[in-house]
Formats: structure tokens, sequence, C-alpha cells
């Protein structure tokens, strides 16, 4: 018996000493009493959250992570299926694509002895770019050329520079001289090109004094050999027959100078052009601007549609050079189409022993041939997976299956995706219910219980808290007025006072903590009947100037005694306003008498008024303690207090401003705060003009 009585004890102490442990940890700025009954309540929730989770959340979560488990398995398979069937339809798109250019590869070899294979090719193959063909040493031969068909330009003698640079000078003012000159250079060096060059140079000086001879040396430039080419580059033909053409035109010859328009276009659009050579273009494109209502429109037209397909042929052609002038020494294949793939273009080398046909395949269109005809394909029979085809280096998103193009196309790749991404994760999800929807739906519900068995219990908690804070506050703000009203009169009944002004002062100092414990009773009477639901306004037509002006005398007396000033900016032709006096008086009074309160001692407070289109608002500010975001968005909730120890210590029943936004809104008006911590805070009340139209008012 001594020995179980004293383990007993031991127990009770250990208990004890854990209470106490518990006790300071949740109490340290709670008096005893209040601590004991929120541990009390904790105690009776650890209890009913432990038989819960014992009985009944562990074998429901036991269950479903079995459930679970077969769930993956099954998952898993569905996974593997799918990814099979994206296997087989990219092995299906790469044998579509490997078939595509065995077809290429046939009609291309079936083409090669064609004048134009492009042509031939391209309403086949759409993403044929071009057909270039390379003679048996190697050189291009169309629909481009590597180099000029004309010489190069050698470094003239000293004489026919001598003679040039003198016809340069004299053309401008002295055209026989600088003719004469020109004709000179002419004879001075062998070189075709100096003695042609120099020639034009002199028709074109004669033209402004000699047209006849002009005319005839133009003549003879343009019966030369079409190699011939300027210091500039440019064809002397081609000059001599534009330059004859404006000759023609000044001269009135319209019809002579349109021939030979039309036949330079002729000449230049008959044979090939070079790479390393724009001027043929610029002249051709200079003919057609003179030709413009001169040419018959049907022929200028064909011929403007066979200049753009050159220029465009040129522009491919200069933008494939690099990669062009590679496969070019690729080692010839007899025995057919050889693919080389590039940044640029997929290239088709058909060789013969005659020449070679070097076809640019555009990737990017044959990308889209294939993916709106063998994926488009692939895709009606396929209704759970979609299949496209992107480029290698994009980043395709979830995919089920990638893999390239390889060796034909390896810059582009082979993406399978779920047709509906979702529908497999429906699907998973909807057995995932089947398995686990009863375990599911009993957590819920535990957990729905636990936490609203929490909340009530806190929220029960924190009302039983506010009515107690309520109460004290209340006891303590009556005690205060009723206090000094009783000691006033005590010394007055004493006789304690013989001067009349010393009696006047007792008299108004009884008089204002009447005053203020009417206020107090008013507020709490006032929170009842919100509370109830039966609080009711007389709104009329009211001067809010003489409302704000009673607000401040009855917190003057305050004021003064915490030496606070206050300022007043209040217009003269305020509008009239719908209220009920006596509320919106209340209003005003709480604000300011909160100021006043929390304002820094020796400090100062403002009410101002603005008049606006559609009502007015009314800025109550001080320069006070000022209130944290955090208990801004709580102090218009009754009971509230803030948890600033400088407000705490401030007396308050924490009813104020859940009455003055009670009254502002039965008003139809809006109450908000600005504030910062240690800077002060400014409510603003916005009242409308109009009378709310809200029932019970």
């Amino acid at each position: 018996m001594t020995f179980g009585y004293g383990r007993q004890v031991k127990m009770s102490a250990d208990r004890s000493q854990l209470q106490n442990l518990l006790l300071r940890l949740i109490g340290r700025r709670k008096a005893e009493i209040r601590t004991s009954q929120d541990l009390r309540y904790l105690k009776a929730l650890a209890r009913y959250v432990g038989l819960m989770m014992f009985l009944v959340v562990l074998p429901v979560v036991a269950l479903a992570i079995l459930s679970l488990r077969s769930l993956n398995a099954e998952e898993a398979a569905e996974k593997a299926k799918l990814k099979d069937s994206a296997e087989t339809i990219t092995a299906e798109v790469h044998r579509q694509l490997r078939t595509e250019l065995n077809a290429f590869d046939r009609a291309a070899m079936s083409e090669e002895k064609a004048k134009d294979p492009k042509a031939a090719l391209s309403r086949r193959f759409p993403y044929l770019m071009e057909v270039y063909r390379f003679g048996p040493n190697g050189d291009l031969e169309s629909p481009v050329v590597w180099n000029g068909h004309g010489e190069p330009w050698h470094e003239p003698s000293a004489l026919w520079t001598k003679e040039w640079h003198a016809g340069q000078r004299a053309e401008a003012r002295r055209p026989p001289v600088a003719a004469a000159h020109y004709l000179a250079a002419a004879e001075a060096s062998p070189d075709p090109n100096h003695t042609w060059t120099a020639r034009f140079a002199a028709a074109r000086a004669l033209s402004r004094i000699d047209e006849a001879r002009a005319e005839e040396l133009l003549q003879e430039i343009v019966l030369q050999d079409r190699n011939l080419r300027d210091v500039n580059g440019f064809p002397l033909d081609g000059l001599a027959t534009y330059t004859l053409s404006q000759l023609y035109d000044q001269q009135g010859k319209h019809q002579q100078a349109t021939a030979q328009l039309e036949r330079l276009v002729r000449r230049t659009l008959a044979h090939t052009w070079a790479l390393d050579d724009h001027n043929e273009a610029f002249l051709l494109r200079r003919a057609l601007e003179e030709l413009e209502g001169r040419s018959d429109a049907t022929w200028l037209n064909t011929v403007r549609r066979m200049t753009e397909r050159r220029m465009q042929g040129l522009h491919l052609a200069l933008n494939l050079e690099d990669e062009l002038r590679r496969i070019s020494f690729r080692e010839s294949h007899p025995d057919g189409v050889q693919f080389y793939s590039r940044k640029k273009a997929l290239w088709a080398v058909a060789s013969s022993p005659r020449s070679t046909l070097v076809h640019a395949i555009d990737a990017e269109a044959l990308r889209t041939y294939l993916n709106q005809t063998v994926v488009s394909s692939i895709n009606q029979t396929q209704a759970e997976l979609t299949t496209t085809i992107i480029h290698a280096d994009t980043y395709p998103g979830p995919a089920l299956y990638l893999r390239t193009l390889a060796p034909e196309l390896p810059l582009m790749a082979v993406v399978v995706r779920p047709a509906d991404p979702q529908a497999f994760t429906r699907k998973l999800s909807r057995l995932r219910w089947l398995r686990v929807a009863t375990s599911a739906l009993a957590l819920l519900a535990i957990a729905t219980g636990l936490i609203t068995s929490f909340r009530v219990v806190d929220q029960q908690l924190a009302h039983a808290r506010a009515k107690t804070d309520f109460a004290a506050n209340v006891s303590h703000e009556l005690r205060s007025p009723i206090t000094q009203i009783r000691l006033k009169a005590e010394s007055l009944e004493l006789g304690l006072f013989d001067d009349p002004e010393e009696l006047q002062l007792q008299y108004e100092a009884i008089l204002r903590e009447a005053d203020r414990l009417s206020r107090l009773v008013d507020n709490v009477l006032d929170f009842a009947s919100i509370e109830k639901g039966t609080k009711k306004y007389a709104l009329r037509p009211a001067d809010l100037g003489e409302v704000i002006y009673r607000a401040l005398d009855a917190v003057k007396i305050s004021a003064q005694q915490s030496n606070v000033e206050l300022e007043a900016r209040i217009p003269g032709d305020i509008p009239v306003l719908w209220m009920d006096t006596d509320a919106m008086g209340q209003v005003l009074t709480n604000l300011l008498s909160n100021a006043v309160k929390y304002g820094a001692e020796g400090g100062w407070v403002g009410i101002s008024v603005i008049v606006q289109e559609d009502g007015v608002t009314i800025d109550v500010e001080d320069r006070g303690i000022g209130i944290s975001k955090e208990d801004q968005q709580y102090i218009f909730e009754h009971f509230y207090r803030a948890s600033d120890p400088a407000v705490r210590r401030k007396k308050g029943t924490g009813i104020g401003l859940a009455i003055v936004r009670y009254i502002v809104e039965a008003h139809g008006g809006l109450l908000s705060v600005r504030s910062q911590p240690g800077q002060g805070s400014t409510f603003t009340v916005s009242l409308p003009f109009q009378p709310p139209t809200i029932q019970g008012h």
C-alpha cells in the first residue's frame, strides 16, 4: 500500500509538472484563469483527435495505400501500351519518308535529260526548291553559273589611263574634247574591254553634240561580244542598248527606243546569270521600268514574272552557295540519287557521265508536306495518339515518344503525344476513384470533422475571450466617469470649495463626465440594437458643418487635457446631406475621441471636409501611434483591439469603430483607413448626397 501510494503521488507530481509547463507555454501573456480554460479546451480537443486517428484514420490510410499500389501497376501497363503504339507510328512515318524519297529518286533519274528538270519534278514534289546542273568538269551550268561570262578587268596601260582621265575631266563642259580623249584611249590598249569601254564613253559624250556619230558607235558596240564588260562590270552591249534607247527617245523615235529596250530584256533573259554578277539584273529592272506603259501589257506581265522567278532563283542560289559548293565536290554515285542533309536544305545528287544534277529540297516544306499527307493519314486512324514532325532542336514538351528521322532528315524528329492529354489522366482518375472512393470520403469526412471541431473550439474560445474583454473594458470605462462624478459630488457636499469659479469648474467636470458616461452607455445600447438588428435611423436633410462642430465641442476638453491641438478645415458651402444627425455626431465623436486618445501626447488632430461631385469625404487625421497592416483589416470588427502594447494601455471597449462602420454604411457611405505605425492614422468617411434606399432606415 505504501509503494502504490508513493507511485500515485509521483505520477500526480509528473502530471502537475507537465500541466505547469503547458500553462507557462500558452499563458505567458494571459491571466491564470484564462490560461487554465484554454488548457482544458486543448486537452479535450487532443483526446478527440487522438481517438479519431487511432480508430478511423489509420485503417483508412492503410486501405488507400494498398489500393494506390495496385493502381500504380495498372498505370504502368497502360503507359507501356501507349509507348509501344507510339514506336510503331514513328517507324511507319520513317518508312513513308523513305518511300517518298525513293519516289523522288526514281523521278529525278528519269528527268535527268530534261531541259528544265525542276519544272517536271516540282509538280509532283512541291518541296523541291531548285535543280542545279554541273558539267563534267564540275562547273555550275544552270540555272546560274559561278562567275560572270566576261573576261576579268585587267589593269590598263598608262597611256589609256591618261587619256581616260582626261576625257572624264572634259566630259561635263567640253564634250568634243572628251570624245577625242576617249577615242584616243580606245587606240591605246589592245584589250577589248579597254577598247570598247572607251568607245562607249566616247559615244556617251558625242550624244550631246553629234547624235548620228553617237548612234553609229552605239550600234557597233551592240553587235560586239556580249562578254565585254566595262570598268564596273556592266555588259557593254546592254549599256549600249539602253543608251541607244535613250538617244532615240531624245530624237523622238519612241518606237525604236521601245524596240531597243525590249531587245535588252530578251537578251538578258536569254542567257544564264552569274552568282557574282548583279549588273545584268539591274539593267533588266531599269529597262522594265522604262517599258511601263509603252509595251504590250500581256508581254510585259509575262516578262515581269520571268524576271521575278530569275531574281528569286538568284537569291536562293546566293543563300545556298556555301552548301552548294561543298555538295558539288561529292563523289559521284551512278547507281541512283544520294541524299545529304544540311542546315539550309536537303540535297539530292543524281550523277551521270554527261552531267550532275543537284536538287535542293526545302526540308521545312518537306516536313509540312509529310505532316499534311503521311502524318495526317496516321492521325485519322489513331484515336488516342497525335503524331507531328518537328525540328529536332525544338523542345516538344511532354511526349510519349520522340525520334529523329536520321539519316535522311537528322534535323527533323517525330513526336507522338496523347491525342487528349487529359483523357489518359481522366481514365486513371476514374479507376483511382473507384478503388479509393470510400477511403477518400472517409478521410475527407474525418478531416472536415477535425478541422470543424478545432475551428468551433477556437471560435468559442475567441468569443468567450472577446466577451470577457468587453465586460472588463466596459467596466473600466464606466468606473472612471462614475468615480470622477462621485469625487466631485462629495467635494461639493462637504463644502470644500468656496470660490464661485472653483465651484463652476467642479460643476463643469461633473457635467463633462456625465456626458462621457452617457456616450459610453449610448455606444453599448447602440451596439446591442445593432446586434439584434433593430437599430434604425431617421434620415433627414441636415447641415454637416453643424454636426462636425458639435462633435469638436464634445472632445475639446479631453483634447485640452491631453495637450492635443484640434484643427478643422471645413468649407462654408457644404451642400445639405441626408443623415441622422445624432448618429452622424456619434460617428464623428468616436473618430475624434480615438484620434485624441491614440494620438501623440501634445500632438495634433485634424478634421477636414472635401466636397465632390456625388458627395463629401470627411478625413479625421492624427499623428499618433498608427495602426499596423495586420490590424487594419480587423479594427472595424466588434470587440477587436489592436495587439500593439501602446493601444492596449489605453482604455476602450472595442465597439466604437464597429458602430462607426455600421452607421456610415447605413447612410450609404464608405469607411476606410490609411495608417503607418509611428506616423499616425487617417480615417475617411465618404457620404453621398442622395439618400440611401436600404430598408430599415
